[in-house]
């Protein structure tokens, strides 16, 4: 009983070989008892290049299959360390951002500081030319 449903396994997985290797061609294969010894040959070589073809979907899947039962805790150490790489990529931003607003806030008071003893010069320019003209006129 265990050897006829062993067979029956068998038959099975080779009739789904033979509709994956027939998919993978493109065509149907003839029955073996209507084919020349040619026609075999060059079966064998389409067939061949098709179960490379089936093998490499089957390899394929069974590591897209141990990839997706990855152990969780790796998963997580993954994701700890991107949302760790994130946060310094921000911290970065941040800080470049405090450094620009530094530098605009040094230039804005150089040109205060600039426009302040512009004023005084010219106030004192002024006062200077008032008066001189005061001592001109009243001497």
């Amino acid at each position: 009983m265990v050897s006829a449903i062993g067979a029956n396994i068998q038959e099975h997985q080779a009739m789904l070989y033979k509709q994956q290797i027939e998919q993978a061609m493109g065509q149907q294969l003839p029955p073996m008892d209507q084919m020349t010894p040619e026609m075999m040959n060059e079966l064998a070589l389409v067939a061949a290049q098709a179960t490379q073809q089936v093998t490499g979907q089957a390899q394929a899947m069974a590591q897209a299959q141990a990839n997706a039962g990855m152990d969780p805790l790796l998963a997580l150490k993954e994701r700890e360390i991107e949302a760790k790489q994130q946060s310094e990529a921000l911290r970065s931003q941040v800080d470049l951002a405090k450094i620009e607003s530094n530098e605009a806030i040094a230039e804005m008071k150089i040109a205060r500081d600039r426009e302040k003893e512009t004023n005084e010069t010219f106030s004192k320019v002024l006062e200077e030319t008032r008066k001189s003209d005061t001592d001109s006129r009243g001497a």
